[in-house]
């Protein structure tokens, strides 16, 4: 019979540890049944479905189906003779493509991998341009918790709540519940932790520190428990790692705290040591303690000041609670998911989300956790662009086919050498990387499409060979943030770990010179020195010698070796330094010309920049001089073009530079340098956070201008799957935007051509009208009676052809030049755009001063009837579509504005004679609210 209860979930997990628990397929398969036939009320199948027609020799002959229900299907498969044990993404998408094309079902696919220790539900979606998959993965040996409950949550939400089964689905296979709920939890423990935790005095100071302390702490266990998962860490011959561990500690009654007699070995002794080799304690006093880990190298677990400081202590309790109410909750994956690929699991990802959102407060500084779908979009459209501008011998929709969609159909042998070539060769930088998601979204990426060019004929590699190429060869990133930095490279350590093959791990890479803590903006020009770091890499062997010492640096374990070449590469460094002329950037700050003295040296610069950089934080230096602003994003930008000579940049920044009035210097320095690739504007909620509109902008440093570039304006109010950005992209002409006085860029392609069509006729409206603010009250005396000299201060509203004053008035005093603007017929329009995307216009002869929200207009216009056309024109939907076309400040989420030099370039066409007297006859009906409103905005509409 089908389970009674959601929360009683344990015969699906006993059921789960059937199946994982037998050798034999048919066991298997039987146990599969089960699940779904008698725990889940589905109706059993038993038929066998050929899987010749995927054309894959991972898979085997036949897909087994095991049950029905509602449209659904479930199809076993067990991967017995795959090449890895891991069911890979193209392993399921053939698979899935072949049963769905049979079943014509929504299809439930069930793999076992290799060794049987892995079963993953998985629910295919084939419908968009590229496969994407959702997983549920169960482990033998390890506590089953996510898994079960969301099967529980299967059954119970069409066999209780009685909805359908492809909603039942979609909430089965949702990572977001599980990600929520661990994020609330770890912040949770994460504060109670620090408050118990002792040794650290009251001042702000000693607050700060003990916060760090805790950090770290809580970096290292999650790190031990990744990698339990990867069954590294053994004790008593338990994989489950820590539980083992306390269980034995608890056991023992040791008088220390777990925290001293335990922990502190496993990082010093262990997993890092002074000797820097595995010491493997199997047996003996310390593998009592700590039973058998390997020594992993890597920073993470490097002993520092403040772990050698007397009278810190971490109570028991703390440990217990991040054991039992933290990890004990949750399945874990050491498993980045991409956007295609995606295990209802929490993944290493989360360390850097938690780092970003929760532990240190980054929004402070203007920093935001980028949702995974955008990095991965940033990603590809930053390798389009840098592929297109290679001698790869593919052609543009060749290359764009194959990094999105993998599509190789376009692509011969010799041209998937050339780009496969060019991968390698790539220079990526992330300029802020944060806790490293573009550096770990670049990787996903790199290895995806050189894992795609490997079926075209291009020599394969193992997952763990090309991982730490990429990282040796193609990755590099700066954060003035030394935690952040400490959790881009565990999160790289942790990607690398999992594709290694085999019981005994490679001691991780060193990754100092790889990812750097400092300030990026305020070094030394990067782009100086240029020519002599090229005489340099003609006339010496220093920056060659460089590239290798970094090299073996990155793979060297030995203590004794790690520090000489350290000391080689710092004596190297100032070199270099001292051959440019240069004293050296201050302490904590960037010098890109010595630093990656390497990659500047080679192509003087890199190829690709990508970042979502901090906004908000004013710099004052000569690079905001040169770029004419100085908030810290648009340094950022203004930094790719110094480190990006003939490359490309694609960052995710606020909009207000792409129309902004105060931008315009700045757009004149970007786009004399930047040809303008794609822009994307994104919806309200990407971040979930801030409230600031952002844009991905991708751009072609130090190449011509293309006649056309992509432009995508997505619904602020939708609720869009990011996965697919890519298809909401049109082509736009650049004449859009250079044609355009101030350089804007247009918000929607058509809008930019209706513009241009209408402008070339029209007048603009600061030709015939005079305009500015209403006063900023806090400037004046507003005063409750009238006195001499005094005006009425309006305090009402202005609506579309109305005007609504105030039941009683205040006065004000202003000055004769503000009198024009305050008397006789004018124009007056609020400040903020309506929701429905509609400018607000009014006309009034009443004499009264306006607040500062409101913008009056005096038209210099003889004859009444041409106000009130005027009026017209303004308040019809073509005006207020062409303006919101051209104005981000008018599309934003919080405070959607009006500015004067947005109104001041509207064009204005005035119709035939007649037509402007009927205008005027309409207005005036609709200003008397004469008649049906509805049916006068649609007349008036269709004449304009």
């Amino acid at each position: 019979m089908p389970i009674a209860s959601v929360r009683d979930n344990q015969e699906v997990r006993n059921t789960l540890d059937n199946i994982l628990n037998e050798s034999d397929n048919q066991a298997r398969l039987r146990h599969i049944r089960q699940l779904f036939v008698e725990k889940l009320d589905f109706e059993a199948a038993d038929q066998l479905v050929s899987l010749a027609p995927a054309g894959n020799d991972q898979l085997p002959a036949d897909a087994h189906l095991v049950a029905r229900r509602e449209g659904v299907t479930v199809a076993y498969i067990p991967l017995d003779n795959a090449a890895t044990n891991r069911v890979t993404a193209a392993v399921a998408i053939a698979a899935s493509r072949v049963l769905a094309q049979s079943l014509n079902d929504q299809l439930l696919l069930l793999c076992s991998n290799r060794d049987g220790d892995q079963l993953h539900i998985i629910n295919p979606d084939l419908s968009g341009s590229r496969p994407r998959l959702q997983r549920l993965v169960a482990y033998r040996g390890q506590v089953q918790r996510t898994v079960p409950e969301q099967i529980a949550n299967l059954w119970h939400s069409y066999g209780v709540l009685h909805k359908t089964m492809g909603q039942a689905i979609e909430e089965a296979f949702s990572v977001e519940p599980v990600t929520t709920a661990f994020f609330q939890t770890y912040r949770d423990i994460f504060n109670q932790a620090k408050a118990e935790i002792g040794g650290f005095g009251s001042s702000e100071e000693e607050q700060e520190t003990k916060h760090v302390f805790t950090q770290t702490l809580f970096n290292r266990l999650m790190f031990v428990y990744f990698l339990s998962r990867k069954g590294w860490l053994k004790f008593n011959g338990s994989a489950d790692y820590l539980n083992a561990l306390w269980e034995d500690y608890e056991a023992k009654k040791d008088p220390n705290d777990f925290y001293s007699v335990r922990l502190r070995n496993l990082f010093f002794s262990g997993l890092n040591n002074s000797q820097s080799r595995d010491l493997k304690f199997k047996d003996g006093y310390m593998g009592s303690l700590i039973g058998d880990v390997p020594f992993l190298n890597g920073g993470l677990f490097g002993k520092t000041a403040l772990d050698d400081r007397d009278g810190i202590t971490v109570p028991d309790g703390v440990i217990q609670r991040i054991l039992t109410r933290l990890f004990d909750r949750f399945n874990f994956t050491v498993m980045e998911s991409t956007p295609f690929d995606i295990e209802v699991a929490v993944d290493p990802e989360m360390l850097g989300k938690v780092f970003e959102e929760l532990v240190t407060e980054r929004h402070a500084s203007g920093a935001y956790y980028t949702p995974r779908p955008v990095v991965s979009f940033m990603c590809r459209e930053a390798l389009k662009g840098y592929l297109e501008g290679r001698e790869t011998g593919a052609s543009g929709e060749a290359i764009a086919a194959f990094v999105d969609r993998h599509d190789t159909d376009g692509i011969g042998v010799a041209e998937a050498r050339r780009i496969s070539l060019a991968l390698s060769e790539v220079t990526v930088v992330d300029p802020a990387c944060g806790s490293g998601a573009y550096l770990l979204g670049m990787m996903q990426e790199l290895i995806e499409l050189q894992n795609t060019l490997f079926n075209v004929g291009v020599d394969a590699r193992s997952l763990y060979d090309l991982k730490l190429e990429i990282i040796q060869r193609n990755l590099y990133g700066v954060d003035i943030d030394d935690f952040a930095v400490n959790i881009a490279m565990l999160r790289l350590w942790l990607s690398l770990a999992i594709d290694y093959e085999g019981d005994d791990p490679q001691p991780l890479p060193n990754l100092d010179f790889k990812v750097l803590c400092g300030d990026s903006l305020l070094g030394p020009d990067p782009s100086a020195g240029v020519e002599v770091q090229g005489t340099l890499g003609q006339d010496t062997e220093q920056f060659r010698k460089l590239g290798e010492l970094k090299a073996r640096y990155l793979r060297a374990s030995v203590g004794s070796e790690k520090d000489q070449l350290r000391w080689e590469i710092r004596e190297s460094e100032a070199a270099i330094r001292e051959a440019l002329g240069a004293g050296g950037a201050d302490k904590g700050v960037i010098d890109w010309r010595v630093e990656f003295a390497e990659v500047f040296a080679e192509k003087r610069g890199f190829d690709v920049a990508i970042a979502n950089p901090p906004y908000g934080i004013t710099i004052n230096d000569r690079r905001s001089n040169a770029i004419g602003h100085s908030d810290s994003y648009t340094n950022f930008m203004g930094l790719a073009l110094d480190i990006i000579p003939n490359g490309v940049m694609a960052y995710i920044t606020p909009t207000s530079w792409e129309t902004g009035e105060r931008f315009h210097k700045f757009r004149q320095c970007i786009f004399s340098r930047m040809a303008l690739l794609s822009i994307v504007n994104l919806p309200y909620d990407v971040f979930e956070t801030p409230y600031v509109d952002t844009a991905i902008t991708v751009g072609a440093i130090g190449k011509p201008t293309p006649s056309q570039f992509r432009l995508a304006t997505l619904d602020k109010r939708a609720e869009l799957d990011l996965t697919h950005i890519a298809d909401h992209l049109t082509t736009a002409d650049w004449s859009a935007v250079a044609g355009d006085s101030g350089l804007r860029v247009p918000l929607l392609d058509w809008a930019a051509d209706l513009f241009s069509r209408v402008g070339a006729n029209a007048i603009p409206l600061g030709k015939i009208t005079s305009s500015k603010r209403g006063i900023a009250e806090y400037k004046f005396e507003v005063m409750d009676e009238p006195v001499k000299g005094a005006l009425p201060f309006f305090d009402g509203q202005v609506q579309r052809y109305e005007v609504i004053a105030s039941a009683k008035y205040r006065f004000v005093v202003v000055g004769e030049r503000e009198m024009a603007f305050h008397v006789g017929q004018r124009i007056l329009t609020r400040r903020l755009v309506n929701r429905a995307n509609r400018l607000s216009f009014a006309r009034t002869d009443q004499t009264f001063v306006v607040k500062e929200a409101i913008l009056p207009i005096k038209p210099n216009l003889e004859e009444d009837h041409g106000i009130a056309a005027l009026l017209a024109i303004l308040n019809s939907s073509l005006i207020s579509f062409l303006y919101l076309s051209r104005s981000t400040a008018a599309m934003k989420d919080d405070f959607r504005q009006v500015t004067l030099s947005g109104l001041r370039e509207l064009p204005i066409i005035f119709p035939e004679t007649e037509q402007t007297a009927e205008l005027a006859q309409m207005v005036t009906a609709r200003e008397r609210q004469d008649g049906n409103i509805a049916d006068l905005e649609r007349q008036i509409d269709a004449i304009i």
